[in-house]
């Protein structure tokens, strides 16, 4: 679904590289936000933006840093995470 294309394809790694992608709901739908128009693709004109959001599963208490990942953008590195 290109409404939750941001979604699909985010995800995050932590120090031992297990992967975290974006949870889903009961219906099998992305946790995050819908962006109705990208349904047919994202596309974004020079110096746009777009606000987005998506919840991740929690890593295990003792990882301090990841790595997000996030489509059509480089990495994010050491990442904190709050506590």
């Amino acid at each position: 679904m290109d409404n939750q294309r941001f979604a699909q394809d985010a995800y995050f790694v932590d120090a031992a590289e297990k992967k975290y992608t974006v949870l889903k709901d009961e219906k099998g739908f992305f946790n995050a936000a819908k962006h109705i128009q990208f349904n047919f693709g994202i596309g974004l004109a020079p110096k746009e933006t777009v606000s987005t959001w998506a919840k991740f599963p929690a890593p295990p208490a003792d990882v301090e840093k990841v790595t997000l990942y996030l489509p059509g953008a480089p990495p994010f590195e050491d990442v904190a995470i709050g506590k």
